[in-house]
C-alpha cells in the first residue's frame, strides 16, 4: 500500500472535485483504497 503525502492527498482531493466524480469512482480510477480516500479530507483539515 502506497503512503501518500499531505500534498498528494490535497492534489487528489482537488482533482476529484474538479472532475466531479464520486469518491468511489475516483478512488477506483486511480487505484486508491476507497476507505483511506474517504478519510483524507479529515486528515487534510487537521494538517
Amino acid at each position: 500500500m502506497k503512503k501518500y503525502t499531505i500534498q498528494e492527498k490535497i492534489s487528489h482531493l482537488e482533482a476529484r472535485a474538479t472532475y466531479g466524480l464520486k469518491m468511489a469512482d475516483y478512488a477506483a480510477l486511480h487505484n486508491i483504497n476507497f476507505s483511506s480516500f474517504r478519510c483524507w479530507s479529515y486528515q487534510v483539515k487537521k494538517a
